[in-house]
């Protein structure tokens, strides 16, 4: 590989590397929302759990832990991604 291809998946390397952390930091948010969802649902009388209040906290819910799910991939992907630009570079 030439210099310049080099210098061009070095930049797409450093604009793939700080990626990681960020993602992270968002599951790490958009779990403890999750989790204070969850407490607010459990603090539910029962009446109200089987409302449509408590129908919507069960939505949102399963509606976090799905975006946490495919932030766990996305960064999965971002990972797989760095390796492979690596790889590229050797």
């Amino acid at each position: 590989m030439n210099q310049t291809r080099r210098k061009s998946l070095q930049k797409l390397l450093d604009q793939l590397q700080p990626l990681e952390p960020v993602i992270e930091e968002m599951r790490y948010d958009i779990e403890a929302l999750k989790d204070e969802e969850q407490e607010y649902l459990d603090a539910m009388p029962d009446g109200i759990s089987e409302s449509a209040r408590g129908e919507a906290a069960n939505a949102a819910i399963e509606a976090l832990e799905e975006a946490m799910e495919l932030l766990q991939q996305v960064q999965s992907d971002v990972v797989e991604a760095t390796g492979k630009v690596e790889e590229a570079m050797a």
